[in-house]
């Protein structure tokens, strides 16, 4: 188990995905609520740099040789993350359409919100030297769950990654998990078939895998939140720190009744002030309030927004349990709120683990100096200003809208964009409403695709008396699923800040062939962008070689 400080997750995801000696990627899947497509550009970049089947050098040369791998390896990742949730990027980059086919919208099947952070990767035997690493040549899986969204976001988090190999029979423990992985192609409508399978052979050997455990860990069982309708809470124990960066007053309530002693309550301190609005009491069962010192701190794109307000600091979420016998800690993606952990209407993944206090450690190990108490401190109430009411229900209005765009079934049709005379001009998408739009009066909408520049973007409210809005004309390596779209006050003067956010909208007329061809012609011709812009996505990994000549 790792507690990660906002500079680690390049770390991160280098230990994730890098390809084990004697071994290939296979396939993965991963499951997050947000996702920001630099972030998800660099997945597939990652494992087909630190696959170690060629020098990382001549690789990095070879433009034609890594767009190819990475559509390659783009066909064996499926994405599954909240409807909506996708970051609009700051600048515009063509080799975005290369994840389409690998990004899927899904929402929560009971009303809430598809909350896990989870990657699952597959990596199977070579042939020859892979015998000394390979048992009896059955594949490695390895899972990590996080407290951390496929985002640049830099706050403090939490993870868990661990090994295995698929024996021959069910492994107690994996079900919740397995349960998950195969309810996924009933909830992304458009995942293909082939996908489809490829998710459910993951699932059976996830069924079947026996974990390597991290040392002083006796026990770990996955549990995924929100496939029924049933409470989650950890076991009764003797002492309970909870950490948590977003609370509800019932949730807390009940997480204080599992336990003798609640010893600490760890949020951030604009959480502690909105719940203490809400109910003074809701705190006086734990012992300490604590938060991240400020020189811990950091900005973090909350979960429930969408680049929607300044969050600072902590993400990580975790339940610690002194037992009389030994110590359980649960991490994972589940905050102290009542959709979480009592309603059950949010998709969550916790994994557990148990052991000795004196191997695990235990509540009072944690908050000690040597522990986290380093970086936490009490909360004193006089250091945050609670937030206005307007500035409350003036962002609770712009989310509203914003789920009514993503929930709008949006369609875009391409076309060739023709002068006057017949003569191609270059391309256009058509982008039309199924369903209608609902929105404040008051409210701007706009939208652009993401490979053209913010500027190119078009007033949308066409979409909202169910008239179609065009974007066009534009160079075949331009075409893209992935439109951008930013919903703001319509107002004069000081507003809250826009709100942007990316859908992946079904398509028809694509022409598929032509546009990646389009790209690859971009790439060769614009060689020296094209090496800078993977060496920013891979700018923070030790031991890349330079890029000379």
């Amino acid at each position: 188990m790792t507690l990660l400080d906002p500079q680690s997750d390049r770390t991160l995801y280098t230990e994730a995905l890098t390809t084990p000696p004697g071994f290939r990627f296979d396939c993965a899947v991963a499951l997050t609520y947000s996702l920001g497509l630099d972030t998800l550009l660099a997945v597939p970049l990652h494992l087909l740099i630190h696959a170690g089947e060629q020098s990382q050098t001549r690789l990095l040369k070879d433009r034609l040789a890594i767009l190819d791998g990475l559509k390659q390896t783009t066909g064996n990742l499926s994405i599954f993350h909240q409807q909506g949730r996708i970051l609009a990027p700051r600048g515009k980059r063509i080799l975005y359409s290369l994840l389409e086919e690998s990004v899927f919208q899904t929402s929560a099947p009971r009303g809430g919100i598809f909350h896990p952070k989870v990657w699952l990767l597959r990596f199977s035997p070579e042939g020859g030297e892979a015998e000394a690493y390979a048992v009896e040549r059955a594949p490695l899986i390895r899972l990590a769950v996080l407290s951390r969204n496929m985002t640049a976001d830099p706050s403090w988090d939490i993870s868990l990654t661990v090994e295995g190999r698929p024996r021959t029979d069910e492994v107690d423990g994996n079900e919740d998990l397995v349960r998950l992985l195969r309810a996924l192609p009933d909830w992304a409508p458009e995942l293909p078939e082939k996908r489809a399978a490829q998710i459910a052979s993951l699932a059976d050997d996830l069924a079947r895998t026996s974990w390597e455990l991290p040392d002083g860990i006796d026990e770990l069982r996955l549990h995924t939140i929100g496939l029924e309708s049933r409470v989650w809470l950890p076991p009764r124990s003797e002492r309970l720190v909870v950490m948590s960066p977003f609370c509800t007053v019932n949730a807390l309530k009940r997480l204080a009744g599992t336990s003798h002693s609640p010893q600490a309550l760890i949020s951030r301190p604009e959480e502690f002030v909105r719940v203490s609005q809400t109910s003074k009491d809701a705190f006086k069962p734990f012992e300490r309030c604590l938060v991240l010192r400020q020189a811990a701190e950091a900005d973090d794109d909350e979960d429930t927004s969408l680049r929607r307000g300044a969050h600072i600091g902590l993400h990580a979420k975790l339940y610690l349990c002194d037992e009389a016998d030994g110590t359980r800690l649960f991490v994972g993606s589940a905050n102290s709120t009542h959709p979480a952990l009592i309603g059950t209407t949010n998709v969550e993944v916790m994994v557990e683990l148990a052991g000795s206090q004196k191997r695990l450690g235990s509540v009072e190990e944690f908050l000690s100096k040597d522990g986290l108490g380093n970086i936490l401190e009490d909360f004193d109430p006089d250091d945050v200003d609670p937030p206005k009411p307007e500035d409350v229900e003036t962002q609770k209005q712009l989310e509203r809208a914003c789920d009514a765009v993503a929930a709008a079934k949006l369609r875009l049709s391409c076309h060739e964009a023709d002068d006057d005379q017949g003569e191609s001009q270059g391309w256009r998408l058509e982008l039309r409403a199924n369903n209608p739009i609902e929105v404040a009066p008051g409210l701007r909408i706009a939208a652009w695709p993401i490979t053209l520049p913010r500027g190119r973007k078009l007033d949308c409210r066409p979409l909202l008396g169910g008239r179609e809005v065009v974007f066009g004309p534009m160079a075949a390596s331009s075409i893209t699923r992935f439109i951008a779209f930013e919903i703001a006050l319509e107002q004069d003067g000081p507003s809250p800040p826009a709100q942007t956010f990316v859908l992946r909208v079904p398509a028809e007329g694509l022409p598929v062939d032509a546009r990646d061809e389009a790209v690859v012609r971009q790439v060769v011709r614009n060689r020296d962008g094209f090496l800078r812009y993977l060496m920013f996505l891979l700018g923070a990994f030790e031991g890349l070689p330079e890029i000379g000549g």
